[in-house]
């Protein structure tokens, strides 16, 4: 009790022999609740200025189990209850990063599935400073410049097709030359 003295309603050296309501002032009818022992166990998590107390109070019984009365015991939760929230804040934070990893993953996945399929269509939408949104942009990069590049093989194939054309006629008008050429020189 000294190290919560700056908090507590009443000093250390002055709790003995007042009644253990001292620590519950805030809950109506305190005194009646916690000496009937059918209402023990009492659990209460009460705060004194920056410290929250985690008070017990018990039910007690001498040797032929009759009710001597109730017992007090406390402990100062205020760390632990602030590790508990650090730790919630993480998991919540864990699975938001999960969450937002498993969004990013799929986009990327059904950019790759489209592509697998012939669809080069598709833009990555996954852009960032992580592994995955590196990836994201890398591959992005990498299926821009392979729909250029087959739209360069296409270019290419259309003009290799025209002069195919041309050549294949060419070929025909010589041919038909040499056939006529042939049938003079008969």
């Amino acid at each position: 009790l000294e190290a919560l003295a700056q908090v507590l309603p009443t000093r250390g050296p002055e709790v003995s022999g007042k009644p253990m309501t001292v620590f519950f002032a805030g809950i109506a009818d305190a005194g009646q609740l916690l000496t009937d022992p059918k209402n023990l166990p009492y659990r209460a998590r009460v705060p004194f200025g920056a410290e929250t107390v985690d008070f017990l109070v018990s039910a007690t019984y001498d040797h032929q189990m009759s009710y001597i009365g109730p017992m007090l015991t406390w402990d100062v939760v205020t760390e632990k209850l602030e590790a508990e929230r650090t730790i919630v804040e993480a998991r919540d934070r864990e699975q938001h990063d999960a969450a937002d990893l498993r969004i990013k993953v799929d986009s990327i996945l059904t950019a790759v599935h489209a592509a697998a399929s012939g669809d080069l269509t598709r833009e990555v939408p996954v852009h960032g400073g992580g592994a995955i949104g590196q990836l994201g942009t890398e591959l992005g990069d990498f299926f821009r410049e392979l729909r250029e590049s087959i739209g360069e093989i296409a270019g290419h194939a259309a003009t290799l097709a025209a002069a195919t054309e041309e050549l294949s006629a060419v070929n025909q008008s010589v041919s038909s030359s040499a056939a006529n050429t042939n049938t003079q020189a008969q």
